[in-house]
This record gives structure tokens, C-alpha cells and sequence, in this order.
């Protein structure tokens, strides 16, 4: 190897492009399962022609910020296209408070989680403010004595832990993170007009 370098590299070019390889087949494979996952939040389902999976933080200002973008997107009738929400609560402990209740509302009435969801990411609620979620719960109409059961059953934190078990495989380091069609893109696109040319017809 010393006296010839080149092989050397090679040898580690080499190992770059099959580790790239091996990343790309992942994130693939991630998008597809949670495009198809029941327990994961989302906005149509597994037979639109796109997908886009977002990983969040409800205490991600990157996140509220392109939150309006895919709520337009997701509410244009002419574009085929899944939203799926993947919370990994990371940014701090609070996190986790309303990460567990959106998670428990979710697999209790799939249908008001698009409510609450927009609510955190516009503000309207504090999502460090259990009172605050809690109200906000009741107001929909969903006792909370039915959200604390399934808290208590451990579902909602057992799934979160396995999205970021998920998301460090993928080498997620922040949020948010997006998968577009089996493609990967880190950080924030706040451009509708680039998120509709990443999405295509």
C-alpha cells in the first residue's frame, strides 16, 4: 500500500460509495414503511402518488416555519400527495409532553390529529403546557381521562422511542428532516415553489 498509494484510495473511495449506497436503500426503505406504518400520523394514505415524510420537533421553530407549506400542499386536490409526520422529540425533555399526547390522540381519533397538530406548529398552544394541551383536547370534544389511559398504557412513548431509534440509523442529527419520494433532505425548504418541483405532477 505504501508504495502504492492509489490503491489506498481506492480502496476507501470505495467504501464512500457503498456506505452511500447503503444510506441511500435505507431512507428508501424508511419512507416506504412509514408511508404505510398505521401507528404514524398522516394526511392521505399509501395510494397517492408521492409521499413526504417529515421529521419534526413540536419545539422546532424550522418546522413551524414550513408548516403552512405543507398544509397548502396537502390541501391542493391536484397534486397526489401523502404527508406523513414522524415525531422525534429531541429538541429538549418538554418535547416529549406534547409529542405523547398527539401520539396518544392519534391512535385514539386519527381524525382530530390534524387539529391539534396545527395548532402547536401555529402556536396556538403551548406545547411545553400540559393545562394548555389538556384544554385544548377537551375543547375537541375527547376526554382526557382517554388520552392519560393510553399514556399510561405506554403505546405513544414506545412508538416515539422507535422513531428515534429510526431516525439516529438515518443519522438525523436535527430537525426537520424530510424523506420525498425515497429521497432525503436535511433542513427546512420553505419554498413552496421547490417543494412542488421536489414533488413533481
Amino acid at each position: 500500500f505504501v508504495a502504492h498509494p492509489e490503491i489506498l484510495v481506492k480502496a476507501m473511495q470505495k467504501l464512500e460509495q457503498d456506505q452511500a449506497k447503503l444510506h441511500e436503500k435505507k431512507v428508501v426503505e424508511s419512507g416506504e414503511f412509514y408511508r404505510k406504518d398505521a401507528t404514524t400520523p398522516k394526511i392521505g394514505d399509501a395510494s397517492k402518488r408521492h409521499y413526504l415524510v417529515e421529521f419534526f420537533d413540536y419545539n422546532c421553530g424550522y418546522c413551524k416555519v414550513m408548516e403552512p407549506v405543507l398544509k397548502k400542499l396537502a390541501d391542493d386536490e391536484k397534486i397526489s400527495l401523502q404527508i406523513v409526520y414522524v415525531n422525534i422529540p429531541i429538541i429538549g425533555k418538554n418535547s416529549a409532553m406534547s409529542a405523547t399526547v398527539a401520539q396518544a390522540l392519534y391512535s385514539l381519533y386519527p381524525d382530530k390529529f390534524p387539529e391539534l397538530h396545527g395548532k402547536l406548529m401555529r402556536n396556538e398552544i403551548d406545547a411545553n403546557d400540559m393545562d394548555a394541551l389538556k384544554k385544548q383536547i377537551e375543547e375537541m370534544g375527547i376526554k382526557w381521562d382517554e388520552i392519560m389511559h393510553e399514556m399510561q398504557s405506554r403505546k405513544p412513548q414506545n412508538k416515539l422511542q422507535e422513531d428515534i431509534k429510526k431516525s439516529r440509523e438515518l443519522g438525523i442529527t436535527g430537525t426537520p428532516y424530510l424523506i420525498i419520494d425515497g429521497k432525503e433532505y436535511r433542513g427546512a425548504i420553505t419554498s413552496e415553489n421547490d417543494l412542488r418541483k421536489l414533488i413533481g405532477d
